[in-house]
């Protein structure tokens, strides 16, 4: 990434909404929030952390854990793993009922963890919030949540000193769509 990067937004664009956004969230609702995890995988090894991704998210549904988490992959072998959570503090609560889980695993969740060590080059975590300010959200979707088979995503990068132009223009998008009765909604997450 170049240096002077202020702010990352990523902007799903997507036939409809994505299952974490629905169209009765109004402005009065706290927004969305994920932890995510970015993976950038070793070329050589993307069906060995594929695989060892669906194991793990396995044993941790036989624990019962109360986090659920989405993975998703781009073209160039990041892959996007992001668990839904309620605030900060419940982020601490993540890690905790990860730990108790892989506890309860025990050697399993040790041999799961090494095996998908060895899968990428690095891993990024950060906190992506739902902006509901400049995401769309039709009144009526051209698809359901259920109905979506595909999700696109672009990823905006923008310096600090032009964050206001870049929100200027988002706003833009979002006051065209109802416009043009475009049924088709996006997410921006900051």
């Amino acid at each position: 990434m170049r240096t002077g990067v202020g702010i990352l937004l990523a902007v799903l664009l997507i036939s409809g909404l994505t299952v974490s956004t629905s169209a009765a969230q109004t402005e009065a609702e706290p927004p969305s929030l994920h932890a995510v995890w970015d993976f950038v995988v070793e070329p050589s090894k993307v069906e060995e952390f594929e695989n060892v991704n669906k194991k793990m998210a396995e044993l941790y549904r036989k624990e019962e854990l109360v986090y659920r988490w989405d993975t998703a992959s781009t073209d160039d072998n990041h892959y996007y793993s992001w668990v839904p959570v309620k605030d900060l503090a419940d982020v601490s609560a993540m890690y905790q009922a990860f730990n108790k889980a892989a506890e309860k695993m025990g050697p399993a969740a040790k041999e799961i963890d090494e095996a998908m060590g060895g899968t990428f080059e690095t891993v990024r975590v950060s906190l992506w919030r739902w902006n509901h300010e400049l995401s769309y959200v039709p009144d009526t979707p051209r698809l359901e949540p259920e109905e979506m088979a595909f999700l696109r995503y672009h990823f905006l990068y923008g310096k600090s000193d032009k964050t206001e132009d870049l929100i200027g223009v988002l706003k833009k998008y979002k006051e065209l769509y109802p416009r043009k009765n475009i049924a088709t909604g996006y997410n921006v997450w900051v």
